[in-house]
């Protein structure tokens, strides 16, 4: 494990795995500022014959842990331990009423405020683009979900079963829970009834949906929403506004390169599409037209694929050049101009 001074982690820790035998070199005031910067440093001496001395005092400088090893094979055990020591247990098993982080569809009609303590959950650290929607009174994340293109995902960093959710086995709340997570989680089929199109019109999307029932009348007054999945994975929510007889339309800007996923919901009707924004079609590689290409070399008395030679040869072949020569002429006019004014107007007297 490494950390560096700029590193945004909570635990910098270095492990020095070494034989000591090394020039003299200032590793103390090296090792301090480490610390100084809050990454801690231990040390493993490989070896019958390392330097165990040297290596003890870097650790204790480091504020870290040294270990003696003779046998190679027995390092990945210091690793793990020394891991397991550093980052400490990956678990909390006490009793903890969950958090509700941020109110959301999928917790609707729950009261977790009344809700039976959880008797653990395992330590995580939520996604940057994710939602935290439940939370341990530590700010761990206990519930989270992201959308990653058209599929969702959740993660529940406690129990199902009766280890930590015994409590919550014989609670009303429970099967509601997860029914609500499961309809959310699972993504939408496309509604045959609402036909969706994406076109790009320049830097913008243009989304159109025609709404049109089983008994073939337009859909009017309908309240459809337009959600974005950009290439960063952020997600934009746009209303879908009516223009026309079952018809709704609405542009969205393209800033990032990359696909887009335009995803439509509302009036129990579902569809999806995708739209690759990137560089513009003259940039593309495409497949070569060797026909059209072998053609035009035909027909000009050319040659298909030369050699790189043949392509600079002039093969004894010269041409001329048109060269003006208004500039040059306009250049001695000038000087004859000012020439002449100058013998006009000064006289030279005789002796």
């Amino acid at each position: 494990m490494f950390g560096q001074k700029n590193d945004s982690s909570e635990i910098k820790h270095v492990i020095l795995l070494s034989d000591g035998h090394t020039g003299r070199d200032p590793f103390q005031s090296l090792v301090e500022k480490m610390a100084q910067a809050r990454i801690t440093v231990s040390t493993v001496a490989l070896g019958a014959a390392a330097d165990r001395d040297l290596l003890a005092k870097i650790a204790g400088w480091g504020k870290g842990r040294t270990y003696y090893v003779t046998d190679a094979s027995h390092v990945p055990q210091v690793f793990t331990y020394e891991a397991e020591l550093t980052t400490g247990s990956t678990l909390r098993e006490s009793p903890f009423t969950p958090v509700v982080k941020k109110k959301a569809q999928v917790l609707k009609g729950i009261d977790f405020e009344n809700a039976p303590d959880l008797l653990g959950y395992a330590v995580a650290k939520a996604k940057e683009k994710s939602e935290v929607l439940l939370e341990s009174p530590r700010e761990d994340p206990l519930f989270v979900r992201w959308q990653y293109g058209l599929g969702r995902t959740a993660a529940f960093t406690s129990d199902l079963k009766d280890r930590w959710a015994v409590n919550w086995l014989r609670w009303n709340g429970y099967s509601k829970f997860w029914s609500q997570l499961v309809r959310e989680t699972m993504r939408p089929r496309d509604n045959s009834e609402l036909n969706l199109s994406v076109v790009r019109d320049g830097d913008h999307a243009r989304i159109t949906a025609d709404a049109i029932q089983k008994d073939g009348k337009f859909l009017n007054n309908g309240e459809f929403q337009l959600s974005v999945v950009q290439p960063d994975q952020s997600i934009s929510n746009v209303p879908l506004p009516q223009v026309g007889p079952g018809s709704y339309e609405v542009q969205f800007p393209l800033k990032q390169e990359g696909s887009y996923v335009f995803h439509v919901t509302g009036e129990n009707a579902g569809a999806s599409r995708t739209l690759a924004y990137s560089y513009p079609d003259e940039y593309h590689l495409h497949e070569p037209n060797v026909d059209l290409l072998r053609a035009i070399s035909d027909e000009t008395k050319g040659k298909f694929q030369p050699a790189g030679l043949d392509i600079f040869a002039t093969h004894g072949e010269t041409t001329i050049l048109p060269m003006p020569l208004w500039p040059y002429l306009a250049s001695i006019a000038l000087v004859l101009y000012f020439a002449d004014i100058f013998l006009r107007r000064v006289s030279f007297g005789r002796r």
